[in-house]
């Protein structure tokens, strides 16, 4: 079996919601994944995909950096 490009799914998903008005049938909103997850797979499963054990400080940790993370571009024309 080839491998997925997941590449592909997500150029699809915003030229649908750019063109087409239309929003993925799944959230993007990590919060919101979270709880409906929770309500639609086992514990046992949540428990695995959701990763985080304790107070999930890691999973805390990776969000404030993933929010934080930017492209910084130098000036056009400098060779930057």
């Amino acid at each position: 079996m080839p491998p997925i490009n997941f590449g592909s799914y997500q150029t699809k998903i915003y030229h649908e919601g750019a063109a087409l008005g239309r929003l993925p049938a799944v959230t993007t909103n990590p919060t919101l994944l979270e709880h409906h997850a929770r309500k639609v797979l086992s514990p046992r499963a949540y428990s695995y995909v959701a990763g985080g054990a304790g107070e999930k400080a890691t999973m805390d940790a990776n969000r404030l950096a993933f929010r934080q993370w930017k492209f910084e571009f130098g000036e056009r024309g400098k060779g930057n």
